[in-house]
């Protein structure tokens, strides 16, 4: 859900706009198809790590965990998508693979 932002601070955007036309097929379980318009998006907009993060979560729940790793490395440029990553339940199909918490900066239950 997007930010309102602060106060006397020119608005950023950080791709819901975009993202908001693809969002109804993530919805309906369409996620491959949702993957496949989003992608197009990321591509087209590598500076809103958003989108390479909605991308993520549309590999991950079509089952595409590389993509997905790859679509995650390429959000986690922002702090804000990798704390979001870290609990977010559309990527827990990925969660388990050791590259997940390389990406997101944390380190594995059971390791220091």
């Amino acid at each position: 859900m997007p930010s309102a932002g602060t106060p006397g601070e020119a608005y950023e955007p950080d791709g819901w706009e975009l993202w908001a036309p693809v969002a109804p097929l993530f919805h309906e379980g369409r996620y491959a198809e949702a993957a496949d318009r989003v992608r197009e998006l990321a591509d087209a907009c590598p500076e809103l790590p958003m989108l390479s993060y909605m991308l993520a979560c549309c590999e991950s729940k079509a089952g595409r965990t590389e993509v997905a790793l790859d679509a995650l490395r390429a959000a986690a440029v922002s702090r804000r998508m990798r704390m979001i990553a870290a609990k977010d339940p559309d990527l827990d199909a990925i969660r388990g693979e050791p590259a997940f918490a390389e990406i997101i900066g944390q380190v594995p239950r059971g390791r220091t």
